[in-house]
């Protein structure tokens, strides 16, 4: 019996994505915002360490934001691993450090307020990930603990993206 051929890897499929929001509002912030403060008083949001690493230092208050109109793509292959993922996106796919931590609290208050699923983040177990240089950040919904998780990870770091991962862009 070959043993080499029992032991080969699957062949990785095709990333696919498909887009689901053409225009995921981005509200304008009328003040400053201090995002630091959101992340760490909601009592419905579990921020996970790798937040608390890579992003917690580096929050800082942002100045009054534009109103930015965005768009979301979903992962449509079975599973893929997040470099892949990251390789099939349009070159236009990270936000500015300081602007994301801003637009991701956004989200997460509209969901947390009971605003609809329509304003992009998916309440399933797949991630909703946003990038920037050199992170990518996600937020997912735990059903079983009724709150929403909040991680992230630096680009060499790699994991699993299920299909529904849904990918947020700026532009």
């Amino acid at each position: 019996m070959n043993t080499a051929s029992s032991l080969a890897r699957p062949v990785p499929q095709p990333v696919v994505l498909k887009q689901v929001n053409k225009t995921v509002v981005y509200p304008a912030s009328r003040k400053d915002y201090n995002g630091e403060t959101f992340f760490q008083t909601s009592s419905r949001l579990y921020v996970v360490s790798g937040f608390a690493t890579h992003v917690g230092p580096r929050i800082r208050q942002v100045k009054p934001l534009r109103t930015m109109f965005g768009r979301s793509l979903e992962l449509d292959s079975e599973r893929v691993m997040l470099s892949e993922l990251r390789r099939a996106l349009p070159g236009d796919h990270c936000f500015e450090f300081s602007e994301l931590t801003i637009r991701l609290a956004q989200l997460l208050e509209r969901r947390l307020t009971g605003d609809e699923e329509r304003f992009g983040l998916v309440a399933n177990t797949c991630w909703n990930l946003f990038f920037t240089p050199g992170l990518a950040v996600g937020t997912r919904w735990h059903a079983e603990y009724r709150m929403w998780c909040v991680d992230a990870w630096t680009l060499t770091e790699d994991f699993l993206c299920n299909r529904r991962t849904r990918v947020f862009l700026p532009s």
